[in-house]
């Protein structure tokens, strides 16, 4: 496999969709060439320069005339010239293809609408490239009367819409080719653009898809922008008012750099005075280039080409999950042999220490001294590498999107609805980031793949595995040290917390009998304990050393952090499974929904807590 399709197909990608109008100038005609493929060339150009080399981009486009088809054209065109790197044009469509292709004959304003059409549909079958149509929430009957409707009448037009929205709510960029006027029925271009910045859209009656519901105002926008190019239609919009969205900011980011066009985020006239939420967007949108820029810089140096389980609900996904999943692993890795490292050095360092008092004025002094400062900095080094490589956030961040797509194709597998309330917390959501656009990446398999429910998949592959896992994470038991401090959370807690105390109570009870033998001395005038207390100083210094040694590492391990969660969700686990029994019923969709929201939380808060226990923090 080569670099190029290491990087599209390990990588998370970035998401560009488009929409436009129908009537710009596009033609086939080289004498007629649209004005804008240039504007669309350089805007993918700059995107492109935004989030690095090792990013996939993946353009999404409705292929309808005009600006669609445009799009496409000059995308496919840059990745036969490999200008943009590793570069996916998915098409979606509203309906199948032999249908959809009814709309684009005897268009006056593009006469040549279906000849661009079919030729992107052959570009799009070769490699890398994906052809796709998008899931619809119609019933049998209007779905076949929408699909041969030629007046363009409600059920039609929300098919139309649900494509838009579609494109729209998967984007991390949706690129609007637009006049900034508001659509002239349901599905046009200005709806398309306003669901992006969080305006209410209005689907024909009875047409909503619950997969498409946008989220709240608190919620607002989650890591996108509009980026806008102000374009001329050959048939005149009657509306003269421009669209409300341009009464929304632009990104606060400003637009430095963007060669052409302008970028808006999803912030009402009335919130501009806000700072905070201005700030909110944009933070969270260049948090979530940084973090991919980061995942994918690692993700690309680790293969995925071990068997793949499509069974779990990722398909088209499931590379990027794996690779994932084996990041994760080869940092957490990495963090531990440095952390071993760390005790390993610190250990001996702290016995020397305690005796080197003994020895100031003298040359065994002076090399325990020597050996001391050896140890420190080498101490200094381990961690000052932890920091420089950030090896435990990489660890995190590749396993928190590991799980994330393992979770989200387990709603896939029950084929359960996107939700309009995101899995991960709302707190959590703009130090995350990358996260959600995980669980949105492995969400597209849902609209790609349509799995009837199979309940003993979900009871096997989700439910009883899951609880295996945690289970043997929970064992008070361990065949080998290895196996208690890396598996066995629970019972590493409990011996961690058991010998530190035994450790210390030793040294409490070490240093009553030393006072008493020191107080004997003294009084006394006796030197026959003079040597007994040598040792028993020493032993009570080593005695309170390695009980803080232990609780240091127990803290670094978050053991009892994570005990507590994995025993909550076992719980959760349990009752799932007792319940699921019997028909798919709507509360048992939302029950695998709030168990696959409590797994996520789980993720995050440890997560979170774990960033307080990094090596890199102990400085």
């Amino acid at each position: 496999m080569s670099l190029h399709n290491d990087v599209l197909e390990n990588c998370l990608p970035f998401i560009i969709g488009v929409t436009g109008h129908r009537d710009i100038p596009n033609s086939t005609n080289s004498e007629l060439q649209s004005p804008y493929k240039d504007d669309i060339r350089q805007a993918l150009l700059y995107w492109r320069e935004v989030v690095g080399p090792n990013t996939p981009i993946w353009l999404m486009t409705g292929l309808a005339a005009g600006a669609d088809l445009l799009a496409a054209e000059v995308a496919l065109e840059m990745q036969q010239s490999a200008e943009l790197g590793a570069f996916k044009v998915i098409g979606c469509l509203p309906m199948p293809l032999t249908n959809y292709q009814a709309d684009f004959k005897g268009l006056s304003y593009a006469p040549d609408a279906l000849e661009q059409l079919n030729t992107v549909i052959a570009a799009l079958e070769l490699s890398n490239n994906e052809l796709i149509e998008v899931r619809h929430n119609l019933n049998k009957d209007d779905y076949e009367a929408a699909i041969v409707d030629r007046s363009y009448g409600a059920l039609r037009n929300s098919l139309y819409l649900n494509q838009g929205l579609f494109i729209s709510k998967y984007s991390n960029v949706l690129l609007s080719l637009w006049d900034g006027k508001p659509s002239l029925g349901a599905g046009g271009t200005a709806d398309v653009v306003m669901y992006k910045l969080g305006a209410e859209v209005t689907w024909p009656q009875g047409t909503e898809n619950p997969a498409l519901q946008p989220t709240s105002d608190f919620d607002g926008q989650t890591s996108g922008l509009v980026h806008h190019i102000c374009v001329s239609r050959l048939t005149q919009n009657e509306s003269t008012d421009v669209d409300p969205a341009f009464e929304f900011i632009e990104h606060s980011q400003g637009n430095t750099g963007v060669s052409v066009g302008n970028l808006y985020s999803s912030l009402r006239k009335s919130e501009q005075s806000d700072s905070y939420l201005k700030d909110f967007l944009s933070k969270e949108f260049v948090k979530l280039v940084a973090e991919l820029t980061v995942h994918n810089t690692k993700a690309r140096q680790h293969s995925a080409e071990q068997a793949i389980d499509e069974s779990m609900g990722l398909k088209a996904t499931a590379p990027i999950f794996k690779t994932a999943d084996a990041l994760a692993l080869a940092s957490q890795a990495e963090y531990r042999k440095f952390v071993l490292m760390f005790f390993l050095l610190a250990i001996p360092g702290y016995g020397l220490y305690e005796i080197a008092g003994n020895w100031v004025n003298s040359e065994i002094g002076l090399g325990i001294f020597a050996l001391i400062f050896l140890v420190i900095l080498s101490c200094w080094w381990v961690i000052k590498q932890t920091a420089r490589k950030d090896m435990k956030w990489n660890y995190q961040l590749a396993r928190g999107v590991a799980e994330a797509m393992r979770i989200r194709g387990f709603l896939n597998m029950a084929d359960i609805d996107p939700s309009s309330t995101t899995l991960i917390p709302r707190r959590f959501r703009l130090h995350l980031p990358l996260l959600n656009h995980a669980i949105s990446v492995a969400e597209l398999d849902w609209w790609r793949h349509q799995a009837p429910f199979q309940r003993q998949d979900i009871e096997q592959k989700w439910l009883r595995d899951q609880l295996g896992f945690l289970s043997s994470r929970l064992q008070l038991s361990a065949s080998s040290f290895k196996e208690l401090i890396y598996k066995r959370p629970r019972y590493a807690a409990s011996m961690a917390n058991r010998y530190a105390r035994r450790f210390f109570y030793s040294s409490i009870g070490i240093g009553i009998v030393l006072l008493v033998l020191m107080s004997l001395q003294l009084t006394m005038q006796l030197t026959i304990f003079t040597q007994v207390n040598e040792w028993l100083m020493l032993i009570l210094q080593y005695s309170l050393m390695m009980a803080g040694l232990i609780m240091l590492w127990s803290e670094l391990a978050g053991y009892e952090m994570t005990a507590k969660g994995y025993e909550s969700l076992e719980d959760l686990y349990r009752r799932a499974l007792v319940l699921l029994e019997g028909q798919l019923t709507p509360s048992k969709k939302q029950m695998l929904l709030d168990l696959a929201r409590e797994a996520m939380f789980e993720h995050v808060s440890w997560t979170s807590s774990e960033m307080n226990n990094d090596l890199k923090q102990k400085q």
